[in-house]
């Protein structure tokens, strides 16, 4: 059995048993049922080539090596629009809050407390900062937070682009509970999320600045992705964040993930 297969089996069994699949309820506050016994994870997705956080160096030309923007000092933080240390550049698009909730597979999807959540995506543009052309020496879109005692923490970023070849996502990378050295050695999950095909509509053809995303996902499908084409329609469920808002005052995307630690 392949990976892909055994995963997906694996999440099979989860929502078969009954499986959190809730995410934040009203007034922003985790929605698990008490005493689940079970949680889904994320499958686990690849960084792709422009995560800058130690594990790539870009080879656009010139080979140079891209910092590593998790040992950078400012990069703990909440809003993660704009650049930092050398440049404030704001990156521009519609306003998304990302709100994620970790649940503890081991205890019982207890909420996991003080775990490291890496958050980047690209620009409005299709550009990821510190690899694009003219965008090298930003570094918005990036960010940091630790899970607060339920197991929460929110970014404020921007709706992403989509590009050529894949679906609009976001990536994000967590660490072990309490660790402070974000790297490889301590790094429990690499996945992406996406948002429902009605909100990438309604942003792509209402919001000015996504010109290029519009013809990009006419006809795009999860299917037609090289990473979200790998998830079962459980798994996808699970990366899908549950999103509401409009155009006028942005968007909020909501997503529970279970780790095991």
């Amino acid at each position: 059995m392949s990976h892909a297969q055994k995963r997906r089996s694996v999440v099979r069994s989860l929502l078969a048993g009954g499986a959190v699949l809730s995410t934040w309820g009203a007034g922003g506050r985790s929605s698990a049922a008490p005493g689940s016994a079970v949680c889904p994870a994320l499958p686990h997705e690849t960084s792709g080539p422009f995560p800058a956080d130690g594990s790539h160096s870009h080879g656009g030309g010139l080979q140079r090596q891209v910092p590593n923007i998790l040992s950078a000092p400012g990069i703990v933080r909440q809003d993660i629009r704009g650049s930092f240390d050398a440049s404030s550049t704001l990156a521009a698009g519609v306003p998304l809050q990302v709100q994620l909730t970790l649940l503890d597979i081991s205890r019982g999807c207890r909420p996991l407390a003080d775990s490291a959540i890496y958050l980047w995506s690209c620009n409005r543009d299709g550009d990821y900062s510190l690899y694009g052309r003219g965008i090298e020496h930003e570094n918005y879109l990036r960010g940091v937070q630790f899970t607060d005692g339920e197991g929460r923490v929110a970014f404020r970023t921007i709706f992403p682009a989509c590009y050529s070849g894949r679906y609009p996502h976001l990536h994000l990378e967590i660490f072990k509970p309490g660790a402070r050295s974000l790297d490889e050695t301590t790094r429990v999950l690499t996945s992406q999320l996406t948002a429902p095909r009605e909100v990438c509509s309604r942003v792509y053809e209402g919001a000015p600045g996504y010109t290029r995303s519009v013809a990009q996902f006419k006809g795009l499908s999860p299917g037609d992705d090289m990473v979200f084409a790998s998830s079962s329609p459980a798994e996808l469920a699970l990366q899908t964040m549950t999103t509401s808002g409009d155009l006028g005052s942005g968007f909020a995307g909501h997503a529970t993930i279970g780790i095991r630690t």
